[in-house]
């Protein structure tokens, strides 16, 4: 008798971490809007140029976040994303972007989440993210390396059991960014300063476990 009454504390205590769906993970779509300046220095030296560009870009991504335990508030956020240019100005003048690479993009964020009720929960995240673009032409390769710092938002709401629509906004601010050209066996380095902002809301569909 004692053994089944065990037994039976057990399973509901994994029934509730089970069923307790803090965690969740799922695919997102976003429209991001950036404007920044861009300088370069190279082997030491500085130049003069700035180019300013505004732009628009389409994001898939997959994203998720796990929390620490049953009831924790606290957990980490991730997203792995895939973002092509759509249009691009610079000096007011457009630019062709069909060319252009698609850019991958890896972040990872503290996360804190505000539950408001069983269905509708508020996540709020503050990261880092590396962005990382290559295109090869005429032998050379170049390769772009942009670090974030990075603000995440995101209303989640159940319409069943395990899944959510998640409604967010994701914003950042560049830190590091560097260019690598490499060809006929040499390699150069371009510390890039780069200043300036991206804004992208976005929509999900997410898994909760």
């Amino acid at each position: 008798m004692k053994r089944g009454t065990v037994v039976i504390v057990i399973l509901l205590m994994l029934g509730s971490l089970l069923f307790a769906q803090d965690s969740y993970i799922g695919g997102s779509v976003g429209l991001e809007y950036e404007k920044s300046s861009t300088g370069l220095e190279f082997l030491g030296g500085s130049s003069d140029d700035v180019i300013e560009i505004t732009g628009t870009a389409l994001n898939f991504s997959v994203t998720g976040a796990n929390y620490f335990g049953n009831s924790s508030l606290w957990g980490v956020g991730y997203t792995l994303g895939l973002t092509k240019a759509l249009l691009a100005k610079s000096g007011g003048s457009s630019i062709d972007v069909k060319d252009l690479p698609i850019a991958t993009t890896v972040s990872l964020k503290g996360q804190r989440k505000f539950a408001v009720n069983n269905n509708f929960n508020f996540h709020l995240g503050v990261g880092a993210s590396l962005g990382f673009q290559s295109e090869k032409e005429s032998g050379l390769t170049a390769s772009t390396s942009i670090y974030h710092i990075i603000v995440d938002a995101l209303a989640t709401y159940k319409i069943g059991q395990s899944i959510s629509i998640g409604l967010g906004l994701s914003a950042g601010t560049p830190v590091y960014s560097k260019v690598t050209l490499k060809g006929d066996g040499a390699s150069f380095d371009f510390d890039v300063d780069v200043k300036g902002f991206y804004a992208m809301p976005y929509i999900g569909v997410l898994y909760n476990y």
